[in-house]
C-alpha cells in the first residue's frame, strides 16, 4: 500500500507510466533485499569438530522409541511372537473388510498409549528423576549416558539403518539400469510389457475390490515371511544335528582312548603283586586357536560389541562357532596346558598387535585400518597335551 502511495502519477510527468513501473520495481527489489537480511540462517554451517558430533550424540540418545518400534515390528513380521502376529493379521483382515475403521484408528492408538502409560507411570516417574539427576550433573537432557548399553544399542540401530539404506540404494540403482537404455533390447522389452499391462491393470481394478487385493497381499506377506523364517530353521536342524553327533562321537573315542589298557597277567613276587606298565604312545601337543573379534563404533572406538546377526566376540576362524574368552576356556578331561595364551602374528599379514582389519561384512582383510575398516580380529593360540594314564589290574596269587 505504501509502495503505490509513495509515487503520485500526474499527467505532466516526463516518464509517464514507464516511470511508475520503474520506481515500483526498484522499491520491490530494495524491500525484498531488506527482508532477506532480517531472515536468520535456517541452519548452522558445517562443523565436523563440534556441531556434527554433538548432533550425532543427541540423535543417538533419542532413538530409543524408534528402535523399540522397529524391533516390535520385526518380531511381529518374523513370527517371533506367533500370538501377536496372528492378532495383527486379524486386525489387518478386519481393516480390509471394514475400511471405515481407519477413521477411529488414531483414537484407539491414543487410548492404548494412555492406558499402557498408566500401568507404567511409576516406572516413568523413576526414569524422569534419573534424567533430571543426569541432566543436572552432565548437562544432558536425556537419561541415556554416552557409552551405555542403550546408547550402543541405538548407535548399532543407526548403523544398521545406514547399511540397509546403502544396500537398498545400490540394489535400486542396479535395477534402474534396465530403464536407462544402457541395454536397448531390455529397456524396449520392459516398455512393451508396461504398455501391455495397462489394460489388465484397469480390468483387475474394476473387477476386484481394492480392499480384497490388500487383504490377499497382506496375508501372503505374512505367509511368505513364515516360509522364509521357518524353512531355514528346519533346514538348519540336520546341519546342527550332524556336528552335535560328531562331537558326541569324538568324545566317546577320546573316552575309549583314555580307558585303562589291559595289562598282561600280573606276576607275584615275594607275596606282593608286581605290575607291568604298558608301553604308551608319546603325547603330542595340540594347538587351540581362538579369534578375538571387534567392531568400530563412533565414540567408543574398537570394542567387542558386535551385531546380533554376526559372530561373537570370541569365535572360530569362520565366525560360526562361539567360544568362551581365553581366561574361561577349560581343557578337556585328562588334558593340561603346556604354555600360555599368546597372540599369533603369523597366521596373516597383521599389524604390530596382531589385528587384521576388514569391512562391514568381514571382507577385504588388511593389516592396516582404512576408511572402510569397521571390523577387526586377531588370533590367540595355546597348546595343550593329553596326560597318559597307566592301566593296572591285580590278580590273586
Amino acid at each position: 500500500m505504501t509502495l503505490f502511495a509513495s509515487h503520485r502519477y500526474t499527467p505532466g510527468d516526463g516518464g509517464g507510466g514507464r516511470s511508475v513501473i520503474h520506481n515500483l520495481v526498484n522499491k520491490v527489489l530494495i524491500n525484498t533485499a531488506r527482508e532477506h537480511e532480517k531472515i536468520p540462517a535456517s541452519a548452522p554451517p558445517l562443523n565436523l569438530l563440534t556441531t556434527t558430533p554433538w548432533n550425532v550424540s543427541r540423535i543417538v540418545t533419542r532413538l530409543g522409541p524408534v528402535v523399540r518400534i522397529y524391533e516390535t515390528t520385526q518380531n511381529l513380521i518374523t513370527w517371533k511372537d506367533p500370538i501377536k502376529t496372528i492378532l495383527l493379521m486379524a486386525v489387518w483382515v478386519s481393516l480390509c473388510y471394514y475400511p471405515t475403521m481407519l477413521c477411529i484408528t488414531p483414537h484407539l492408538s491414543i487410548i492404548i498409549i494412555i492406558l499402557r502409560n498408566h500401568e507404567r507411570k511409576d516406572q516413568f516417574m523413576r526414569k524422569r528423576e534419573m534424567e533430571a539427576s543426569i541432566a543436572a550433573a552432565t548437562g544432558w537432557t536425556s537419561g541415556i549416558a554416552v557409552g551405555s548399553e542403550e546408547y550402543l544399542r541405538n548407535m548399532q540401530f543407526m548403523q544398521n539403518m545406514m547399511s540397509m539404506y546403502c544396500d537398498a540404494y545400490d540394489h535400486a540403482v542396479s535395477r534402474l539400469k534396465a530403464l536407462d537404455w544402457s541395454h536397448p533390447p531390455t529397456t524396449s522389452r520392459i516398455l512393451q510389457y508396461v504398455f501391455a499391462s495397462i489394460p489388465a491393470t484397469w480390468l483387475v481394478y474394476f473387477a476386484v475390490p481394492f480392499n480384497y487385493i490388500l487383504l490377499v497381499g497382506g496375508v501372503l506377506f505374512f505367509v511368505h515371511k513364515t516360509t522364509n523364517i521357518k524353512a531355514p530353521q528346519m533346514l538348519q536342524f540336520p546341519l546342527t544335528l550332524v556336528p552335535a553327533l560328531g562331537r558326541r562321537l569324538s568324545a566317546a573315542v577320546d573316552a575309549l582312548r583314555g580307558l585303562d589298557g589291559l595289562a598282561s597277567p600280573d606276576m607275584a613276587v615275594g607275596g606282593r603283586v608286581a605290575q607291568r606298565e604298558m608301553a604308551l604312545p608319546k603325547p603330542v601337543p595340540v594347538t587351540i586357536a581362538l579369534y578375538e573379534n571387534q567392531r568400530w563404533w563412533a565414540g567408543p572406538g574398537w570394542i567387542p560389541h558386535l551385531l546380533s546377526s554376526e559372530r561373537t566376540p570370541w569365535s572360530d576362524a569362520q565366525g560360526t562357532v562361539s567360544f568362551p574368552a581365553p581366561q574361561d576356556y577349560e581343557v578337556p578331561l585328562d588334558w593340561v596346558w603346556v604354555d600360555d595364551w599368546k597372540i599369533d602374528g603369523e597366521w596373516f599379514d597383521t599389524d604390530a598387535e596382531g589385528w587384521v582389519y576388514s569391512d562391514h561384512k568381514w571382507m577385504s582383510p588388511s593389516p592396516q585400518a582404512g576408511l572402510v575398516s569397521l571390523t577387526r580380529r586377531r588370533r590367540w593360540i595355546r597348546s595343550m597335551m593329553q596326560v597318559p594314564r597307566v592301566g593296572s589290574r591285580r590278580m590273586a596269587s
